[in-house]
């Protein structure tokens, strides 16, 4: 079980943005988000947008790596 885990954390970190770049990017949009420009501070929104929307992507990724790992791991003590 213990490999499975491995295996299924080491795909969501291979995702192209690392928590350190996104927890850079949400400091950085939430530093403009305050700006007086109104397009400067709709970009930060999105920007953080898109940075939840990433996050959640990783947290259904690695539940359906999970879930993989376990449907096989329960496949195999039984046999088939």
């Amino acid at each position: 079980m213990q490999e499975g885990l491995a295996v299924a954390s080491s795909v969501v970190e291979n995702v192209g943005v690392d928590d350190e770049q996104a927890e850079q990017l949400r400091r950085w949009a939430i530093s403009i988000s305050t700006d007086h420009r109104h397009e400067v501070r709709a970009a930060a929104k999105a920007i953080l947008m898109l940075l939840d929307d990433l996050a959640l992507a990783k947290r259904e990724l690695l539940e359906e790596r999970l879930l993989t790992v376990a449907e096989r791991i329960g496949a195999s003590r039984r046999g088939t």
